[in-house]
């Protein structure tokens, strides 16, 4: 039982549509523009200067941002029944990959669907999920609002505390108004439905301590997401304040959740390569960080799709 839903998860990744194939396409010829502006010569001939031995810490430091994206979920799901972790850390890893072949990271709502053998109804994984991507979205929202403060226009200050205040309250009160609202005046059938993804969502966000733990967890990995840049950087023998780094990636991260491209390829890259453009950091080389962690992640990503779809 359990290997035919896992499969079927896969099968649906194998048929992939004449729709998104069609945005794999888009997809890559974004890429190829961003990358051909630079100049592709020049971007991959600064790869001969990179030291790849900094390799093995991008993957000593993704394997911790697995472990961190697993703990996240164990925490919340916790919330709503028992499930072994080592189990969450399987379904995360495998959401996490999925979420590079379907636009705006929507394959991480994969993990509610994967709880489903532990007995888990589909509106509670989705609820879990909801929870969690809520928390880093605040998060990333924040970070990325201010980075424009500093790396844009140093001009925005009364405009960025507005704007932090107006997404903090947004999504608090999508949770502590929206969900009731929505149960008492949506239409008696929709209603019905909507409930079993609300009424376990109020549960989770009911314990602060798992919400405050998977908040301070979010902030951790952050951090090292942009470690893994910072090493990249470094492996070209450059150097960049990393709080600044940190503004970068989390305005990246932002792009990336453009519904457009596969996980906002191209985008999101260019948003990046622009940004440490405005740090100093010579195009070429940028071009080329961005380009080993798009090779990195979608290598990885594509074991670990072409492992669970073998089982």
């Amino acid at each position: 039982m359990e290997h035919g839903k896992r499969k079927d998860i896969f099968e649906k990744i194998k048929g992939i549509s004449i729709s998104r194939n069609a945005k794999l396409l888009f997809s890559v010829i974004v890429l190829a523009i961003v990358f051909n502006a630079i100049g592709i010569e020049k971007v991959i001939g600064s790869l001969k200067d990179f030291n790849f031995l900094v390799l093995f810490w991008m993957i000593i430091i993704f394997a911790l941002i697995l472990m961190i994206n697993a703990i996240n979920l164990f925490i919340l799901t916790k919330n709503i029944g028992d499930v072994k972790f080592s189990e969450v850390f399987h379904y995360s890893y495998v959401a996490w990959a999925i979420g590079f072949v379907l636009p705006g990271k929507l394959g991480d709502f994969s993990y509610g669907s994967m709880l489903k053998k532990n007995g888990f109804s589909l509106g509670e994984g989705i609820a879990i999920v909801t929870m969690d991507k809520a928390l880093t979205l605040l998060i990333i929202l924040a970070i990325s609002t201010i980075g424009i403060l500093f790396l844009i226009n140093s001009e925005l200050n009364n405009t960025v505390i507005f704007l932090i205040l107006l997404w903090a309250g947004i999504i608090i009160a999508a949770f502590e108004f929206g969900l009731g609202l929505a149960e008492k005046y949506l239409p008696e059938k929709i209603s019905q439905q909507f409930v079993k993804f609300s009424k376990p969502l109020k549960k989770v966000y009911s314990n602060k301590v798992s919400l405050l733990l998977n908040f301070s967890l979010t902030i951790l990995r952050i951090i090292l997401q942009t470690l893994v840049f910072y090493f990249i950087l470094n492996g070209f023998g450059l150097g960049i304040d990393f709080f600044t780094l940190i503004f970068i990636v989390t305005i990246g991260t932002i792009v990336s959740l453009i519904p457009i491209t596969f996980s906002g390829l191209g985008f999101r890259e260019g948003m990046f390569i622009y940004l440490l453009g405005l740090q100093g950091i010579p195009i070429e080389i940028a071009g080329s960080a961005a380009l080993i962690s798009v090779l990195f992640d979608y290598s990885i990503a594509g074991l670990i799709i072409l492992k669970e779809s073998m089982k």
